[in-house]
């Protein structure tokens, strides 16, 4: 009885793991600069760097490209964020670009480390037809991935560009 009990919830549970699987490669892999969540808005506010340009009065912002589960492509959004986080960042007189590419905890390490740097050269290749000179790219896959369920892992998905 015991063990019909077991098999009986090992089975439910493989059949959610199923249909979960399911759900998410139905989803086409996008890049995005809108958080799809109210707590994903939080977190682009909180990723979203204010800085001053030296010399001027106005302020600009460097702010993080999110993408979709598995994606890497830059969208429209994702290619206007970067070009306006460049554009801030050459006011503020940097000469190299450091674009870090990111992933939720969700895969292998080695899977996540392999997404996070074509993340990050497809935002590298981008600002490189915008001008850039100098960019380093870096992939810390899962290594900063703060979430521990659907809706933070969205915000682990990111590309995040610095100045130097």
């Amino acid at each position: 009885m015991l063990r019909t009990l077991e098999r009986t919830k090992l089975t439910g549970m493989a059949t959610l793991f199923v249909v979960g699987l399911s759900a998410c490669a139905a989803q086409t892999p996008k890049a995005s600069t809108a958080p799809t969540s109210s707590s994903d808005k939080l977190l682009a506010k909180r990723t979203e760097t204010q800085t001053s340009a030296p010399g001027s009065s106005q302020d600009c912002s460097v702010s993080a490209v999110y993408f979709g589960h598995d994606g890497f492509e830059l969208d429209g959004p994702a290619r206007d964020t970067l070009e306006k986080s460049y554009a801030c960042t050459r006011k503020q007189g940097a000469k190299q670009l450091r674009v870090t590419g990111m992933t939720d905890p969700q895969g292998t390490e080695e899977y996540n480390m392999a997404l996070g740097d074509r993340r990050a050269k497809a935002a590298a290749r981008y600002l490189s037809a915008l001008g850039a000179q100098a960019t380093e790219t870096v992939s810390l896959g899962e290594e900063m991935a703060q979430g521990g369920d659907a809706d933070s892992w969205s915000r682990d998905r990111r590309v995040e560009l610095q100045g130097k």
